[in-house]
């Protein structure tokens, strides 16, 4: 199974007009959402998520493209420009940071909390969401469409285990098994007592395996060491649900410059 991540790029203005056009107002924001099959352009489950997100949008923002990268062939990233205008209601004064931000318990036990920028002002009165029929009706129908889809987080495997020594060739030994621990995979390394001064704990990729216990840490520059705790990261997968997905509240978030504009002197 594929780990494909999808980022729209959404421009919106407070400048009013068609924001193909630009605005000395304008920012930027992406949304990423995660699948296990790479989709074409014209794909029916990729176009109906984007026009679902376009459906909640005013009509001072658009949808004007989207990254997507592979997690398993080390994220190489493909833009396609698409163009969605918002399709909601008009409102020229809208701000681009107004946003929304939901609350999701999932199966996997994680709980989601997605963020959906761009969000009409004229729901929002005296910074409290006043949420109407019409527009929960269009974020349901818009995580409806996310069937499928997912969010990926990163998680521990299991407790930390003490480490017996590490050498100063990287190769650590531990009490126990580090369960999840496999070659080419993530352990996080903490409080190590290392010969050489500084401070060695962090994240560091697997390059040899011999066993749950024994291992090689790639790059590891502390020394001959001892002591101090290890576990293994691994990835936790949580899909979406629209019967579970809820409102929380009216947020603002901070917007980036808009996608495919120039930028400098000669923008100006």
């Amino acid at each position: 199974m594929a780990n494909i991540k999808y980022s729209i790029l959404v421009n919106c203005t407070t400048g009013g007009g068609n924001i193909a056009n630009g605005g000395s107002r304008s920012g930027g924001f992406s949304e990423s959402y995660w699948n296990a099959t790479e989709l074409s352009k014209d794909s029916p489950i990729l176009q109906n998520v984007l026009n679902k997100r376009a459906a909640m949008l005013p009509n001072t923002a658009a949808i004007v493209g989207y990254r997507m990268s592979d997690a398993d062939k080390g994220f190489r990233t493909r833009v396609e420009r698409v163009h969605k205008p918002g399709t909601w209601a008009a409102n020229d004064a809208d701000l681009p940071s107004m946003a929304l931000q939901f609350m999701q318990n999932a199966d996997t036990g994680a709980v989601l909390r997605p963020i959906l920028r761009g969000i009409p002002d004229s729901l929002v009165v005296a910074g409290e969401y006043r949420e109407g029929v019409a527009f929960q009706k269009a974020y349901r129908e818009f995580f409806e469409a996310l069937n499928g889809w997912y969010t990926r987080t990163r998680a521990g495997a299991g407790g930390g285990i003490d480490v017996i020594s590490i050498t100063a060739e990287g190769v650590l030994t531990t009490a126990a098994d580090v369960v999840g621990a496999a070659l080419g995979g993530i352990v996080t390394l903490t409080r190590p007592s290392a010969a050489i001064r500084g401070r060695f704990g962090g994240n560091y990729k697997i390059s040899a395996f011999t066993n749950l216990r024994s291992f090689t840490l790639q790059s590891w520059a502390g020394g001959a060491a001892t002591k101090g705790k290890v576990r293994a990261l691994g990835f936790v997968n949580s899909n979406y649900d629209a019967a579970r997905i809820k409102v929380v509240q009216a947020i603002n978030r901070k917007c980036g410059r808009p996608f495919f504009q120039f930028s400098g002197k000669g923008s100006r």
